[in-house]
C-alpha cells in the first residue's frame, strides 16, 4: 500500500528500509535481507533475496492444484524469465553449473532452458541454446549487437515474457481470479520496496518520493 511505501522511504539508510519492511508485513524476508547485507556489505546481495521471495511464493503457487490455465501461463512465464536471466548471469559471471542450478527457482532441473543454459560451455553457447529452445532468433543476434553484453538480451526475453502474458489475457473468458490480483499488488510492492532501498544508496528523499510515488505506490 502507499502507507506502507511512505514507511519505508522515511527510512534514513538501506539498513532502516530493511528493517521497516519488517514491520509491514515482511519479517521474515526483512530478516534474511538485513543478516545477506550485514555479511557481504553489498545491497545487492539483500535484493536478491527480495527478489527469490516474490518467485518462490509465484513457484509455490504453480505446484499447487486448482489455479486456471491463463493463471498457470502468467505467474509460469515471469518465473521462467527469472529462472532464464538468472542463469545467464551466472553463466556470464563464470559460476559453475551447480551453483547456477541452485539459485534456480522451481525449475525442471536440466530439462528446463534455464537448466541446459547452466550445462552450456560458455556464455555465448547458453544465449544460442536459449532462443534456439525459446524460438527467439533474435537472441544471440541481440547479444552480438551489444557486444557481448546481457541487456538487450534480458530485453528481448522480457518482452517474450509480455507477450505470453498478454495472449493468456486475451483468451481467456473467464476471470482471472484473486490469486493475479494478490501477485500484482505484492509485485508492486516488493518492486516499489526494492526501488526505495535501491534509491536510498543514491538519491535525495524527496526525489525518492516523487519517484517512486511517480509509479502509482
Amino acid at each position: 500500500s502507499k502507507e506502507n511505501i511512505s514507511l519505508v522511504a522515511q527510512a534514513p539508510n538501506f539498513t532502516s528500509a530493511l528493517m521497516t519492511m519488517s514491520r509491514i508485513g515482511y519479517e521474515e524476508i526483512s530478516s534474511k535481507a538485513l543478516a545477506a547485507y550485514g555479511k557481504a556489505k553489498d545491497y545487492r546481495a539483500a535484493l536478491r533475496l527480495i527478489d527469490k521471495y516474490y518467485y518462490e511464493d509465484i513457484a509455490k503457487t504453480l505446484s499447487g492444484k486448482g489455479e486456471e490455465r491463463e493463471v498457470g501461463i502468467i505467474l509460469g512465464s515471469e518465473l521462467e524469465f527469472y529462472n532464464v536471466t538468472t542463469a545467464l548471469r551466472m553463466k556470464n559471471a563464470g559460476m559453475p553449473e551447480q551453483a547456477i542450478l541452485r539459485e534456480l527457482i522451481g525449475s525442471r532441473g536440466l530439462n528446463s532452458v534455464e537448466g541446459q543454459v547452466a550445462a552450456a560451455p560458455g556464455i555465448a553457447d547458453a544465449v544460442e541454446l536459449a532462443g534456439a529452445r525459446l524460438g527467439l532468433k533474435e537472441l544471440a543476434a541481440a547479444y552480438r549487437r551489444a557486444g557481448s553484453l546481457l541487456p538487450d538480451v534480458e530485453l528481448e526475453l522480457e518482452k517474450r515474457m509480455y507477450s505470453k502474458i498478454l495472449s493468456a489475457t486475451r483468451v481467456s473468458v473467464l476471470s482471472l481470479g484473486a490469486v493475479l490480483g494478490y501477485f500484482y499488488l505484492k509485485r508492486r510492492e516488493i518492486e516499489n520496496l526494492r526501488a526505495i532501498a535501491l534509491s536510498l544508496q543514491f538519491t535525495s528523499k524527496e526525489e525518492l518520493r516523487k519517484n517512486v510515488y511517480a509509479l502509482g505506490a
